[in-house]
């Protein structure tokens, strides 16, 4: 049993040149997918930030220091947080070109990468090059590769290549060169261990299922001692790198006590969290990973048990982030299941199979997936799969083809077992030459799966709640203006961005980001630096995050004199206006407009919000043909409202704004009516520039009346609210009013 282990192929000039040209186009093509995230302000502090920093602070006197980390976790090195040591070498890449698309290409290559090693695992078992090649595409292509990539940037994206490499090392008995992945897996994420065990766990039962071992035999045979040896290594090299990770680095750093909250957040993945709803979400998730591979891996079961330390993980111990798509884990998965993909691929091209059975079960695949491409290519059947909320007849339809390929194979098994020098069953008329010509049709069937199920296709957009399928095409037009704004920030200067801002100033080591969320009691930022007596220098932030700044820096950016517009870039699409302010800055803001604002608005039943109080009803006298009209129902919580909205941005200046509306009540006296203009962002009143007290006397009962008021603005004010209230005497509403439209005219 100790033979020298199977020659790796070569690699010969024609697969080099196929090779280098499907890898060339993959590592273009993800990175500049990866460009247009960023440049449509998708991508955040977690994950590009964070990592931009630490490279960047690595070659700047610190030990991948991040802020990211620290205003959670209190740590001062992403060391402790992950033993990404694999960091340290890639800083100087960083460092010597500091932008995202350095990561995004880095990212890229090394995933690029790993189809070298399964090039190799592959090639002696698919006798086709057809194959060969489609089925190293689908690994590329496939939408859980895809939208883990595109999720800012991940050392994730190494693992695949550490896996494929040790696994093609160790089953070609290069034992020695296997610690060099080994290793470097090891020091990039510290779940490689487990991953490794998988590896060797495989071999060793492919090893005793290959013959009768005595135990004496077992523990005697050279391979078995050193696959222990290596699973030993691995559990030691845990244990070294949680013991750096908790309390050398610390030490180093002189914030030992420091890391007790991250201690305990991340060990608790060996907490079990699996419940019956996570084991269904986590059952179609590794359902849709086998899909994506035309189901494939199921032709290869022992292959699968590579999978099986992340299958657990992600099935009982962190299913809420392991088992979602667009997040990077699913990189981690499909190292394991890429083996038994490209082996049952082999197993389904060979002659493993009756040709009957064989042409039967290519048959059954291609329908299958077939079915989930015209599925997914629909407007919504990709996103139904993706949102997890399938029903059970679809369920059924999910499970049918794997089931019925499994019967098919099993029964071909047990007719060999019973009689194995049984000669093939004579091949049926409609099975002659069809086994080829269907095993293509199921590659190009699954490169329509997968696309339609991927971001690129956008009706994915956001279908998932997680960052990798926040994708559309174009660049918004805010972006080139980005350069232009943090120019204003000097080097190394305190700055608060948010959090979809950060990575344009994520160089900067005294920079931070605001979290993605509106902070409470309930979910502080537990070590956030900034307080009312601590600001920061510069205030970096964009219209759709500017609720998420603590409430007192919304006040004192816009409404008070500790803060000062530096500049600001004007837009209405998402992510709304850019403004960086500055501590103390008193002189004019410089701006750019990357569309040209409006001299008049209209808002109406289309683009105001319903409050407690409105209905809409359709007028045949209203300007656009609806009409917000109040009802009866009383205050919800102490907060009425007919209508609120739209939340635009009002650039500096006079406005002339004209409330086009109509009311009846029984007692003239009574107030009937508030109108209040101002901006309320969520934990925070920025701002109130004009409020009334309206009474019945003041509208007509019918036709309509203007109610109009005069506003200066004295700089580009984001979230500007309209709203009406209705006045209620114990409960009962004071009269009944309709809204047919607010006008506001730019006077200056």
């Amino acid at each position: 049993m100790n033979h020298p282990g199977p020659t790796i192929p070569r690699l010969d000039r024609k697969d080099w040149v196929v090779l280098l040209i499907m890898l060339g186009t993959f590592i273009i093509g993800v990175t500049y997918l990866c460009n247009l995230r960023q440049a449509n302000f998708f991508t955040t502090n977690w994950d590009l930030g964070v990592n931009q920093q630490m490279l960047w602070t690595t070659t700047h006197g610190q030990l991948l220091y991040e802020t990211g980390d620290l205003e959670f976790y209190g740590v001062h090195s992403f060391l402790q947080v992950h033993s990404a040591y694999l960091a340290l070498l890639i800083a100087p890449i960083y460092s010597a070109v500091p932008v995202p698309e350095t990561l995004f290409a880095v990212q890229a290559v090394a995933f690029a990468a790993s189809a070298v090693p399964l090039y190799f695992i592959a090639k002696p078992i698919l006798r086709r090059r057809i194959f060969l090649y489609g089925g190293v595409v689908i690994y590329l292509i496939n939408f859980a590769v895809l939208s883990a990539l595109l999720y800012d940037f991940h050392w994730e994206a190494f693992i695949p290549l550490e896996f494929l490499s040790f696994f093609l090392l160790v089953q070609r008995r290069r034992f020695a060169l296997s610690l060099v992945p080994l290793l470097a897996g090891m020091l990039t994420l510290e779940v490689f261990p487990f991953l490794a065990g998988g590896v060797v766990l495989f071999f060793v039962m492919e090893r005793l299922s290959s013959g009768k071992w005595s135990w004496k035999r077992v523990l005697t045979d050279k391979d078995n001692r050193v696959l222990g040896g290596l699973l030993v290594l691995a559990g030691a090299t845990y244990v070294v790198l949680r013991l750096l990770q908790y309390l050398v680095i610390p030490h180093l750093l002189g914030v030992s006590g420091s890391t007790a909250r991250a201690t305990s957040s991340l060990t608790s993945f060996l907490s079990f969290s699996a419940t019956a709803t996570t084991l269904g979400h986590t059952g179609l998730y590794w359902l849709l990973i086998l899909a994506c591979l035309g189901f494939l891996p199921i032709l290869s079961p022992k292959h699968l048990i590579l999978t099986l330390p992340w299958f657990v993980e992600s099935t009982f111990f962190t299913p809420l982030f392991a088992s979602q798509f667009g997040y990077q884990y699913a990189l981690i998965a499909m190292a394991g299941v890429s083996v038994a993909f490209v082996y049952g691929l082999g197993n389904l091209e060979s002659s493993t199979l009756a040709s009957p059975i064989r042409a039967g079960v290519a048959l059954v695949l291609v329908a299958e997936v077939a079915g989930l491409a015209m599925f997914a290519a629909t407007r919504e059947g990709s996103r139904t799969l993706l949102s997890g909320a399938v029903a059970a007849p679809l369920w059924a339809a999910l499970v049918c083809g794997p089931l019925v390929v499994l019967v098919l194979t099993w029964g071909d098994w047990r007719r060999r077992m019973r009689n194995p020098t049984a000669r093939e069953r004579p091949r049926l008329r409609w099975t002659r030459r069809a086994d080829a010509p269907l095993l293509v049709g199921l590659l190009a069937v699954l490169v329509v799966f997968n696309m339609a199920m991927s971001p690129l296709n956008t009706n994915n957009f956001e279908a998932t709640s997680y960052p990798g399928y926040s994708f559309q095409w174009g660049e918004n037009p805010v972006a080139p203006q980005m350069a232009w704004v943090t120019g204003y920030v000097p080097s190394n200067a305190v700055i608060l961005a948010s959090d979809n801002l950060f990575p344009y100033v994520a160089n900067d080591p005294n920079a931070y980001a605001a979290p993605w969320f509106v902070i409470t009691p309930s979910s502080p930022v537990p070590y956030f630096p900034f307080t009312p007596t601590n600001l920061p220098k510069f205030i970096l932030v964009d219209t759709s995050q500017l609720p998420f700044l603590p409430a007192f820096l919304q006040q004192d950016a816009f409404n008070r004199s500790v803060y000062g517009l530096v500049a600001y870039v004007y837009a209405t699409g998402f992510p709304g206006t850019i403004y960086l302010f500055e501590e103390g800055y008193a002189q004019p803001a410089a701006n750019r407009d990357v569309e040209t604002p409006l001299a008049n608005y209209y808002f109406s039943a289309a683009n105001l919000s319903l409050g407690p109080e409105g209905r809409i009803a359709q007028s045949p006298t209203a300007r656009f043909g609806n009409a917000i009209v109040s009802t009866n129902t009383p205050p919800h919580n102490g907060n009425n409202g007919i209508w609120y909205g739209p939340y635009v941005t009002l650039l500096p200046g006079t406005y002339h704004i004209v409330f086009n509306l109509t009311g009846v009540a029984p007692i003239a006296t009574k107030p009937l009516l508030e109108l209040d203009v101002g901006i309320y962002s969520t934990g925070a009143s920025i701002g109130n520039f004009a409020s009334s007290v309206v009474y019945p006397g003041q509208l007509a009962p019918v036709g309509w009346t203007n109610l109009e008021y005069n506003i200066t603005l004295d700089k580009p004010y984001p979230l500007v609210e309209f709203r009406g209230s209705l006045e209620f005497t114990g409960g009962v509403p004071d009269g009944v009013v309709t809204l047919n439209y607010i006008e506001v005219s730019s006077l200056s």
